[in-house]
Order: structure tokens, then sequence, then C-alpha cells
């Protein structure tokens, strides 16, 4: 294993190591959580609440909560679609913005942008 950061998640054909760089978003859906990956035509679920799965992402942070259901990789971000209720990723998957989380959104993809800016 290489010293890229990573999470586990306990998939229904054994542990899935995934590198964060490798995450484009994270939704959930019912009672699990799907990893949407670069490159990859298959998503990844795991029993997790995305709460705690926030929680887990806080440290890395390329990660920010946009909705309710999503959670994504701002690294992939192309443009935040005006009157800021969407996104686009670089892969072309629209995600919403709700306004729960627009400004706590705003704020960390402004402080992440001057940190990669500097």
């Amino acid at each position: 294993m290489n010293n890229k950061p990573y999470i586990s998640l306990l998939g229904q054909q054994g542990i899935d190591i995934i590198h964060l760089e490798n995450i484009l978003y994270v939704y959930s859906q019912e009672r699990t959580v799907n990893f949407v990956l670069q490159n990859e035509k298959n998503e990844r679920k795991a029993n997790y609440n995305i709460g705690f799965l926030e929680k887990i992402l806080e440290e890395a942070t390329m990660f920010v909560r946009c909705h309710n259901r999503y959670i994504i990789n701002v690294y992939y971000l192309q443009c935040i679609r005006k009157g800021h209720t969407s996104l686009l990723l670089k892969n072309g998957s629209e995600i919403p913005i709700s306004k729960t989380f627009r400004e706590n959104f705003k704020e960390k993809v402004e402080d992440l942008c001057i940190k990669l800016h500097k």
C-alpha cells in the first residue's frame, strides 16, 4: 500500500480500500452511502450514515458537504451554477446545493481555493 490517504469500506465481498483522491462524490440512498469514483463505472456501497462519513472525511480538506445527501470532492468541482443551487463536477455530474449547507459550502470552497493558489 502506498502512502496516499485512503478509506476502507466493508463491502459485500470484503474490505475495499479506496484512495480519497479517487472519490468524485458520495451520496446517501436509504441506509447506505454510495461512492462514485473516478474512472470506475460501478459505485461502491457501504452501510454508513452520511453524517458519520462526513466526520471521517472532515480531516481530508478536499471534501465538502453540499446537501443532506451529498459530499463532494472539490478537486473535481468544475463550476457552481448561478444562484448557488447546484454544481457541476468535471465528470458531468450535476449535484444539488441545499439551503442548509450553502453558506458552509461556499466558505469551505473559498478557503480551499485560497490555499491552492498560495
